[in-house]
């Protein structure tokens, strides 16, 4: 749900919002009427073509069947998301270079308890003095060793317990966390990662860990360990993790014979449409392109279609398969066959998939079945030479489209036979210049 309309007399319902002539949303009323981060998540629901019946469905499950992990999870990312995106706080919006990060995070090379801590130290869930105060466990927010005010930053960098054993570590790494700024913990976590050389960051998380060991020690259990004990633990404890790491086997690659390019062709008298969908790496956007053949290889036509704000892969492959059937049908062509490469397409077409762009592929069965055409696209070629390059020649493409690149782009060949080399190259120039027909 919105976060709250920006103001007054917005309209109360999802079809004032839709331009049915084109079939997208109305960017300037979504605008007018939305905070820039709804309209974000808006621009990013795919439409139909065509009136539907609607339907109850899940769609942060595939299966579209509510469950209550998926719905924890979704209201904690959109509490992130918002809290992140009201404090104005840097690239914690951005969910996918976050993952990212998650995920680097939990492949270095250090034991699952020290990862736990980190976990724990990125969502603010270390038992310092701010937070026992702020939940009620303490009647200040005073730092148990020294009495100053406490915080994560605090407690493992600026206690004076935590400045002696850092005096001990190495002055790069201390130099290093004396620039950074960032209040945030996770956010500090992720630029150490980001900048630092891999053997540092190790060194940096374990003597955290270590420091907080022995913060735990001292004011729970009165085991006070001098700076000098608790460095002899991080150097000994690195040593035994650096013996612990499993020597890299050398890989020698293959080196494969060059395999000629091939067309699979459809059975006689039937066409085939080669589908494929890209995401773009510089701007919130996807395409979807479509080619059509005849089965002995004759050209028929093609198109390319750029949609602002939809950036799901598997959506992009759904809507790729809706939009050539809507290429065959305006050809008139009867007895076809449609080729995808996206497994979750495959399988949501074949069963009953009701999870983020369900409506997509009722969509698609619709058409098929008014056509008289098989219901799902029953081809899935992964090794497909032509639908491979076409998709790494979107990918190329999307970062040079202009703005004005129009909605939907066909093209014609004059020779029908002139190859996969001349529809590539006429594609590239199209989206390079976009008034070229």
């Amino acid at each position: 749900m919105p976060v709250a309309p920006r103001k007054q007399g917005a309209p109360q319902r999802v079809c004032d919002y839709i331009d049915n002539t084109t079939a997208s949303w109305k960017e300037d009323k979504l605008e007018e009427f939305f905070l820039p981060m709804d309209v974000e998540v808006i621009k990013g629901i795919p439409l139909c073509t065509r009136r539907q019946e609607d339907f109850w469905a899940w769609q942060f499950e595939k299966t579209g069947v509510f469950t209550v992990r998926s719905a924890y999870r979704n209201l904690v990312r959109v509490r992130r998301t918002r809290g992140d995106w009201l404090e104005n706080r840097v690239a914690a919006s951005s969910s996918a270079e976050e993952g990212k990060d998650w995920s680097k995070l939990w492949k270095t090379a250090i034991p699952s308890k020290v990862r736990v801590f980190l976990w724990r130290l990125a969502h603010c869930s270390l038992p310092t003095g701010d937070v026992r105060h702020h939940r009620h466990m303490a009647t200040s927010a005073a730092c148990s060793v020294c009495g100053q005010e406490d915080s994560w930053r605090h407690s493992l960098v600026e206690c004076a317990m935590s400045r002696c054993v850092w005096a001990l570590s190495n002055p790069t790494i201390v130099e290093h966390i004396c620039i950074s700024t960032e209040p945030a913990a996770r956010q500090w976590l992720f630029s150490m990662m980001r900048t630092m050389e891999h053997d540092d960051f190790i060194r940096l998380v374990v003597t955290l860990w270590a420091i907080w060991h022995a913060r735990r020690k001292a004011i729970h259990e009165d085991i006070y360990q001098s700076p000098q004990a608790t460095h002899q633990f991080i150097e000994s404890f690195l040593h035994d993790l650096s013996l612990s790491e499993k020597p890299r086997a050398t890989v020698v690659a293959k080196v494969h014979p060059p395999v000629a390019p091939r067309w699979i062709p459809p059975p006689q008298n039937q066409s085939k449409v080669n589908t494929d969908g890209a995401v773009a790496k510089i701007s919130n956007r996807g395409a979807v392109a479509a080619v059509c053949h005849f089965h002995a290889g004759v050209y028929l036509s093609s198109l390319a279609v750029v949609f602002e704000g939809i950036t799901h892969p598997g959506c992009l492959e759904a809507m790729a398969c809706r939009e050539a059937l809507a290429l065959t049908a305006d050809l008139g062509v009867e007895g076809v066959m449609v080729a995808s490469d996206c497994m979750e397409v495959i399988q949501g077409l074949k069963g009953n998939n009701m999870g983020l762009f369900s409506h997509v592929l009722k969509e698609i069965k619709t058409s098929a079945e008014q056509r008289g055409a098989p219901g799902r696209p029953n081809k899935l070629r992964r090794y497909n030479s032509l639908r491979m390059r076409i998709g790494k020649l979107i990918r190329m493409n999307l970062l040079a489209v202009a703005d004005n690149v129009p909605h939907a782009v066909h093209v014609q060949l004059e020779c029908p036979c002139a190859g996969e080399e001349g529809l590539l190259g006429r594609l590239h120039r199209l989206v390079r210049d976009p008034h070229q027909r």
